[in-house]
């Protein structure tokens, strides 16, 4: 076999394989922390979303009303709207063609960007065990994650960096199915030190 013969063979084996980190992906992996004065107050954002759909709400006994976060917890399938509303610290991994979300007590989400056939849920395992799954995909410098929460209402997370800043500004789309409400937040991450 000649030289010329084994060098193509190999671009042809290689172009077929499964591609890994892109500069996009590079680019948002880090660190990140939340920027709560620039950013939405989930629990504000709630209220005014009751209030125009012509509800009332009222935080859970014992709760201040002024705290933040006073909205947070429910029930265990609606944890995720939890995490991605209410958390501030947030480190994005890259593993392969697979995103790891880790949040400041360790929970962790797993999910691709569709570069390959397997579909993971939040918490890294197979679509069909009834857990939160979510699955990612660029659209140009945007990060697009969907997720289906146990309560089989949806979230859609977008993530760009801000190249004037270099923040990490997060629009989020929430619709529990409980709640009744659909819930529209926009988040921004300063790169943690």
């Amino acid at each position: 076999m000649t030289a010329f013969t084994t060098s193509l063979m190999l671009i042809v084996l290689l172009s077929g394989m499964p591609t890994f980190a892109t500069a996009e992906d590079a680019r948002i992996a880090g660190r990140w922390e939340l920027n709560i004065e620039a950013s939405d107050d989930p629990d504000k954002v709630i209220e005014r979303t009751v209030r125009t759909d012509g509800g009332n709400l009222r935080p859970p006994s014992g709760t201040d009303r002024r705290s933040r976060g006073r909205y947070r917890g429910g029930p265990e399938d609606e944890a995720l709207y939890d995490r991605v509303t209410f958390d501030t610290q947030l480190t994005i991994a890259l593993e392969g063609d697979a995103f790891i979300f880790l949040y400041a007590d360790g929970f962790e989400r797993r999910f691709s960007t569709g570069r390959t056939t397997r579909t993971q849920s939040a918490s890294g395992t197979q679509a069909d065990d009834n857990l939160d799954f979510s699955f990612a995909y660029w659209d140009g410098p945007e990060l697009f994650v969907e997720s289906r929460p146990r309560d089989h209402g949806w979230i859609l997370e977008t993530y760009r960096l801000r190249e004037e800043t270099g923040q990490l500004e997060l629009r989020l789309d929430l619709n529990p199915v409980r709640f009744g409400h659909r819930i529209e937040l926009r988040m921004l991450f300063d790169r943690a030190p």
